[in-house]
């Protein structure tokens, strides 16, 4: 599948039935289970509270395997600005108060390899 790591199967198509075509017709498999760890995000914060009691540093968000394939199949047809966007309503949508962020950088929305990192 398009943005997924060789070897990674949308969770739909993991531990099903399959039916692999070769030479002499086919046979059937049983399609791979990842393990867990594959798919997850990371986020790492280098955050202080300032006097006025208001949360402020840097949030770097990392997607892995699944979790960064999700997104840039949804987000495949937006341009740059959509995609920023996306990417910071994400962010503050999983923090659970009033929050801002501003993407500081250009993660790769092409790219089938395993991470797709942003730094809010």
């Amino acid at each position: 599948m398009v943005f997924t790591p060789y070897g990674l199967l949308t969770w739909s198509e993991t531990a099903v039935p399959g039916l692999r075509l070769d030479k002499d017709g086919g046979t059937w498999i049983q399609t791979t289970l990842p393990q867990a760890s594959e798919s997850r995000i990371e986020r790492v914060g280098k955050l202080k509270l300032s006097d006025t009691g208001d949360l402020e540093g840097k949030l770097t968000v990392t997607y892995i395997g699944l979790e960064a394939m999700y997104h840039r199949v949804e987000e495949r047809n937006e341009d740059e600005v959509a995609r920023k966007k996306f990417l910071e309503e994400l962010v503050t949508a999983q923090i659970g108060v009033a929050a801002e962020a501003e993407l500081t950088n250009k993660p790769d929305w092409t790219n089938s390899e395993n991470a797709a990192g942003c730094g809010i």
